[in-house]
């Protein structure tokens, strides 16, 4: 048999043989009430151990968030990239789209699951997507076709994100959210693509991490207006701070909403470090910040005394030990990611999420003044959550994972 057409033969039954599986989960759903200590889609939260409990580094990479706040993580292809999704336990309000940076998946948002057993779930990544479903925003994930390099966002050069504009089409079009609000969100190279699509479809809001664009990228054909955009960036990367007051400078003298948020650099702490992980609990925690000291790149009042990416074999034999089967592997690790973002030169960071995202929803600067404005509206609205806290939203509590039409 020619191995071209077995191999799509294959395909195909794999295909519908998920279709079939896809099909009986959703009706066992449907047909049972949520127990929202343990969907059906998701694994049981781990505990954290009490500070001075034993075998303190034997966290394993499963079972580590409370999932409350979203239907279950689905994983496919779409358009020959990998799609990465998961809809609000109530009717979603809108879409946003989460575009990596390089060297990252869509999954990394995701915690790993038989569901999505390459997920990451790293800490910043999950804040996000926390963010997201909390503002009942339908997320979906996808990675960039380089799959084997750097992986960043190379299909802008080839396709300016048409094929993600197209990918974006059919899933809101299958998942019967055509006419909500589409957002795009980006770090990096993906901070590039988020700000890309509003050129092939129509976009409610744009949320840019650390990277800007051309200013003629932001110039939409047929004089459309630039959506209101977010720029979140640290001052410490000169050269796409730069870029993006450009950008700002840009948008404002076309009359967009703009808002802008510096990241600046703060201490590696037992606070920060268990805030941001669900992985790491306050004995370990102090363990990592020992072994940082002890290393030299954490000074006693616990600020970064040079750039951790570059230094990682300096550090990283000293906290191994304490992490146990964590990973330290660059972009794949929780503590990498951590003092990186503390670095705060160029990293993913989940700072001001859930208000930045309502500041979107609401119009950007035509219905909230700000940050400070944006943060006391989600407050009001009853969905600001985080370190695994359980909260209602005001319409009442997270009991429905149907799918919506």
């Amino acid at each position: 048999m020619d191995t071209t057409r077995q191999t799509n033969d294959q395909d195909l039954v794999r295909t519908l043989v998920a279709q079939i599986f896809d099909r009986v989960m959703a009706v066992q759903h449907l047909q049972q009430p949520i127990d929202l200590t343990s969907s059906p889609f998701k694994e049981p939260a781990l505990k954290k151990r009490k500070k001075g409990s034993k075998n303190k580094a034997t966290h394993k990479s499963n079972n580590i968030y409370l999932e409350e706040y979203g239907c279950g993580v689905h994983v496919e292809r779409i358009r020959g990239q990998d799609v990465v999704w998961e809809l609000p336990r109530q009717k979603p309000r809108g879409v946003i789209m989460f575009a990596h940076g390089c060297h990252h998946a869509a999954g990394d948002l995701w915690p790993p699951s038989p569901q999505c057993q390459t997920c990451l779930g790293l800490p910043e990544e999950r804040r996000l997507r926390i963010a997201a479903l909390h503002r009942r925003l339908a997320l979906i994930g996808i990675s960039s076709l380089d799959r084997v390099g750097k992986r960043c966002w190379a299909e802008l050069r080839k396709d300016g994100g048409r094929n993600v504009a197209n990918i974006l089409r059919e899933w809101i079009e299958r998942q019967g959210l055509r006419g909500v609000p589409l957002y795009t969100m980006g770090a990096s190279s993906g901070g590039q693509l988020a700000l890309t699509l509003p050129r092939h479809m129509r976009v409610a809001g744009v949320y840019a991490q650390v990277r800007g664009v051309e200013n003629t990228v932001l110039q939409l054909p047929k004089g459309r207006m630039f959506p209101p955009t977010v720029f979140v960036h640290m001052p410490r990367d000169e050269d796409n701070a730069a870029i993006i007051r450009g950008n700002i400078e840009t948008l404002k003298n076309t009359g967009t909403p703009v808002l802008e948020l510096k990241i600046h650099p703060r201490p590696v702490t037992v606070e920060f470090l268990t805030e941001r992980s669900p992985l790491i609990d306050e004995t370990m925690a102090e363990g990592i910040v020992n072994a940082l000291k002890k290393s030299g790149i954490v000074a006693e009042n616990g600020s970064l005394t040079e750039p951790p990416r570059p230094a990682t074999e300096k550090w990283a034999p000293l906290v191994q030990p304490v992490i146990g089967d964590l990973s330290l592997t660059l972009d794949e690790s929780h503590v990498g990611e951590l003092v990186n973002l503390a670095w705060a030169k160029h990293e993913l960071v989940s700072d001001e999420a859930e208000a930045i995202m309502t500041w979107l929803q609401h119009g950007g600067g035509r219905e909230l003044d700000g940050i400070e404005d944006a943060r006391r509206k989600a407050e009001q609205e009853g969905e600001v959550v985080w370190n695994n806290k359980k909260v209602k939203d005001s319409s009442g509590s997270y009991t429905s994972c149907q799918k919506y039409k």
